[in-house]
């Protein structure tokens, strides 16, 4: 997907991802500022992601990026686990992740999210 140039306020946005640093690395700090200025409920989702993450893939980093659908109105800040190499372990992993917190967390979430494997 296309990254559309950062919106205009976004600069001038408070530091909401602020208390995000020591959970994510975030590929585009102003982005995902204005984004959770738009959700504010998001930042405790984030926080119960990462716990949940650290459970299914301890030691993983995350990175937290936003991504802009072309062709629709559609913003998805999406999870990326830095999972490794192994990619059928990653696999098993993210859909035990999935069946056992995911698909009914994410139910009850204000934003929306993709959670997937960032191979490194």
């Amino acid at each position: 997907m296309a990254r559309p140039e950062p919106t205009s306020d976004a600069v001038h946005v408070a530091a909401p991802e602020a208390s995000l640093h020591p959970l994510y690395t975030l590929r585009d700090a102003n982005e995902v500022a204005a984004y959770l200025q738009r959700k504010p409920d998001g930042i405790q989702e984030l926080w119960d992601i990462a716990n949940a993450v650290s459970r299914y893939f301890p030691g993983s980093g995350i990175v937290l990026d936003v991504l802009y659908d072309a062709e629709e109105p559609l913003t998805t800040l999406c999870v990326y686990i830095q999972a490794g190499r192994d990619a059928a372990r990653a696999n098993a992993q993210l859909d035990r992740f999935d069946k056992e917190w995911w698909f009914e967390a994410s139910g009850d979430m204000d934003m929306d999210t993709c959670v997937d494997i960032a191979y490194r």
